[in-house]
């Protein structure tokens, strides 16, 4: 147990603590803010131009969901299994332990780094703009502006989209677990991504699991919780079997070397 728990404290340290987290909350702080100079205008306030800097057509979606986020720590298995390092973890801790470290953690920060990232953009928005001017919101969200509760809509709407990092975290583990170069570890989920799209978009299938609304879209399910646990168990239902291929591949590969 205490090994274990010397792995886990050593994987939060690197994970939430370093200076690679920070600087990626605030690349992904300064991704939002420059996109959105060119949208300001008198009728918007900081969380009118949140949503449109990650609108589609504003190109730094994939950036702030699907890139930035996976350098804090999703990267580091295909680096410690390319330097190596790797072993001496798993006989202290065991497979399982390591694994579940690696992979709860790489989720947890690429997740934080997207919601700190997007929380303090609106921050720092709010200094030269109103929180929330005329609009209503993103519709499954709505009802928390219409009543004045600004920061319980900002929660929902941020901790939503950045659950879509959680699944390109989990998608990029995963292929890491296959093909351990960081390279391809950043580029899968893109390219995952872009694939999904293509096929679930010609499909006739409601349209919650068109990939376009799985990874990008805040969608209304009725209530304000119904969407986000929509969304939530969308996330557990892709990255549970994800999560045991890459156990599975990770035992592999110690077992084969």
């Amino acid at each position: 147990m205490k090994k274990f728990l010397n792995l886990q404290l050593g994987n939060v340290s690197r994970a939430l603590f370093s200076v690679r987290f920070f600087a990626c909350c605030i690349l992904v702080c300064l991704i939002v803010i420059f996109t959105s100079i060119p949208l300001i205008h008198p009728d918007q306030g900081a969380i009118e131009l949140l949503e449109a800097s990650l609108g589609g057509s504003s190109g730094n979606l994939m950036l702030v969901l699907a890139l930035v986020p996976l350098i804090p720590f999703t990267l580091s298995f295909g680096m410690e299994y390319q330097q190596k390092a790797i072993l001496p973890w798993i006989i202290r801790s065991g497979v399982k332990s390591y694994a579940l470290g690696k992979l709860s953690l790489s989720l947890i920060s690429a997740f934080l780094t997207t919601a700190i990232g997007l929380a303090f953009a609106v921050l720092i928005l709010s200094i030269w703009l109103p929180v929330h001017q005329h609009g209503i919101g993103t519709e499954a969200y709505s009802i928390y502006l219409v009543n004045g509760q600004v920061i319980r809509y900002l929660i929902f709407y941020i901790a939503h989209i950045s659950l879509s990092s959680v699944l390109f975290a989990m998608i990029a583990f995963w292929v890491s677990t296959m093909m351990p170069n960081r390279y391809v570890t950043l580029a899968a989920p893109v390219v995952c991504y872009y694939l999904m799209h293509r096929l679930t978009s010609s499909l006739n299938i409601p349209i919650q699991f068109k990939a376009m609304y799985i990874f990008e879209s805040v969608y209304d399910a009725g209530t304000v919780w119904s969407s986000f646990l929509l969304k939530l168990m969308t996330v557990l239902i892709i990255s549970l079997p994800l999560a045991y291929l890459s156990y599975i591949n990770i035992k592999r590969r110690v077992a084969y070397g």
